[in-house]
């Protein structure tokens, strides 16, 4: 995928009015600026760094089976998955030997019988580096509106007077040395874990940074790990925790392991070494080196997902580790929560009381998500969490596996749902099914009358802002 300008517009001409102000162009706002605009709302997406000047590697790779249905239904899957790592299994080393139903054999666990995405065998991820994520996602936008996305532009600071009835946010934004108002009726921040937007409205951050460190690397690598090019790997090592290997686009693979030099400055040369030890007794042979970090390791939600006419998404609401590649999962399903919601208010078909039931439904989610990331940190970086109160001689690997497999249905999407609320009601004299309300659909295969190849359900109900009414008739015979 060539990389194209950034926006569509040369520079602002004065003041604007958007029906949504989305401030940061990360991948949650910018699917969340796509769909809003699939729904015919005015959006402004403001990035206050230009992406061309930034890492082009690097960052969220993996999105999970959930998140395939969701890009899917936005139409946003196919152009990815022809330029992504499609994997559909998994296996686990331990002293260069294959370690049976561990590591991330989870994922196949938690898909097998509940998802037909791609029909014949059920996806396990698709890997793709996020700098062509979104590409691909400001290519659709500008075929929208090639005004929609703008880029370098700063949010300053935003009021609300709810007694001015048709756009009661202004927001300043700082670009081309100018200040320019942007009247919206609502601004969402989707910038990241040091929110501009979560700091003016004084949204508290609570967490906690552990001293656990890792290194990420993409590399054109060589090895002799078995199935390297075919599978998930993850290598149980005695010194780097649970190594982490796998396949991205254009032949580059995603390396990641717990860095252990505390008072050593990591360099390139460095890593690589270290990227060697961590795989042993298999060979590693570095052919071009993309990118590297090495980071620490926390957990963080906001306190509050909206304020009024504000809302929060992605690493601006919760930030965690990237041990079980939530991030840009995570983020997605916050977009797609909130995008049929607001376009629904803006359209005048729901009250404007449905919004708060984004803050409901994604918090909690998120706030089980950070439960989880805490205990697969932990163990992935060779430690076991103290509330497991394990024997001192307990593999953090058995560990590990079991949190993996406990909530495995959660991690890959297909297992999150919402309590009762104001759209999630229950009837207590309706028949009872093997769903419930709040929990994702199931997504059988479906015949056309005569058809010799099925599809998907889901195929046949694209997220376009409508309510699908769903009959299950039962078995033909």
């Amino acid at each position: 995928m060539s990389s194209e300008p950034y926006t569509g517009r040369d520079r602002f001409e004065g003041k604007e009015e958007v029906d949504v102000l989305v401030v940061g162009a990360g991948p949650t706002g910018l699917v969340l600026s796509y769909a809003l605009l699939k729904q015919g709302l005015r959006v402004l997406n403001i990035e206050q760094h230009t992406k061309e000047g930034q890492s082009k590697h690097g960052r969220a790779v993996i999105f999970y089976p959930r998140s395939l249905e969701l890009l899917d239904q936005l139409g946003l899957y196919e152009e990815l998955a022809d330029i992504g790592f499609i994997t559909k299994n998994s296996v686990t080393f331990r002293n260069g030997e294959k370690v049976p139903a561990r590591g991330w054999s989870f994922i196949q666990k938690a898909i097998d019988g509940n998802t037909n995405f791609d029909h014949w065998q059920a996806i396990f991820s698709l890997a793709v580096r996020q700098f062509l994520i979104e590409e691909c996602y400001r290519k659709h936008i500008k075929e929208l509106d090639p005004n929609a996305l703008y880029a370098p532009a700063k949010l300053i600071e935003y009021s609300v007077d709810n007694s001015v009835p048709e756009y009661p946010v202004k927001a300043k934004i700082e670009t081309d040395g100018r200040v320019i108002e942007i009247n919206a009726k609502y601004l969402v921040g989707t910038d990241g874990g040091r929110s501009t937007v979560r700091s003016l409205a004084d949204i508290a951050f609570p967490g906690t940074t552990s001293h656990f460190k890792w290194a990420r690397i993409d590399a054109i690598a060589r090895t002799n790990i078995p199935d390297a090019r075919r599978m998930s790997v993850a290598i149980e090592s005695p010194t780097y925790g649970n190594v982490l290997w796998t396949s991205v686009d254009n032949h580059r693979t995603r390396i990641g392991f717990v860095w252990k030099h505390e008072m050593e400055e990591a360099t390139a040369e460095i890593i690589m070494n270290e990227a060697k030890k961590a795989v042993h007794p298999f060979d590693l042979e570095f052919v071009e080196l993309d990118w590297w970090t090495v980071y620490a390791i926390g957990q963080r939600v906001a306190e509050r997902f909206k304020d009024g006419r504000v809302f929060l998404g992605g690493d601006a609401a919760h930030t965690h580790s990237s041990g079980a590649a939530q991030g840009m999962n995570t983020g997605l399903h916050d977009a797609s929560n909130l995008a049929w919601k607001l376009a629904g208010v803006l359209r005048g078909l729901y009250k404007e009381s449905l919004l708060e039931t984004y803050e409901e439904e994604r918090k909690k989610s998120a706030e089980q998500l950070i439960q989880i990331d805490k205990d697969v940190a932990t163990c992935i970086s060779g430690n076991i969490p103290a509330h497991f109160n394990a024997p001192s001689d307990a593999d953090p690997n058995d560990y590990l596996h079991k949190v993996f497999t406990t909530n495995a249905a959660f991690t890959v999407g297909l297992g999150i749902s919402y309590g009762a609320n104001l759209i999630n009601g229950r009837n207590p004299l309706a028949p009872r099914l093997n769903i419930d309300i709040g929990q994702r659909a199931p997504d059988p295969p479906l015949f056309r009358p005569g058809a010799g190849y099925p599809k998907r359900m889901l195929e046949f109900m694209p997220n376009c802002g409508k309510f699908w009414i769903t009959v299950f008739a039962g078995d033909l015979d």
